[in-house]
């Protein structure tokens, strides 16, 4: 699965499965068959986007440890999900040509 793709649908499956629990307590006053068969696909989408949201983040943790060993602690800048590599200001490149 491409690496964004499961973060959308996972997005997707939770906002679904919010507006079907509105749908049900609608139907529910009113005393409609419909209801229950709501609250059923409400609570899968719900349990389904929250595990794609879950394995994401755990992807996304798993690369900002990958990152941490391999450029070390002090190295990077991890912050809102991008990835800054510190650099040196006193340095020119023309010195290493």
């Amino acid at each position: 699965m491409f690496k964004k793709t499961a973060f959308y649908a996972g997005i997707a499956l939770v906002v679904q499965s919010v507006s079907m629990a509105i749908l049900f307590f609608f139907l529910f006053a009113k005393k409609k068959n419909l209801a229950t068969v709501l609250l059923a696909m409400s609570a899968a989408g719900g349990i389904a986007g929250g595990v794609l949201l879950y394995k994401h983040a755990k992807d996304v943790k798993k690369e900002e440890d990958l990152l941490s060993e391999f450029l070390g602690d002090d190295e990077y800048n991890y912050e809102d999900g991008e990835v800054e590599i510190l650099t040196d200001d006193y340095v020119d490149e023309a010195e290493f040509c």
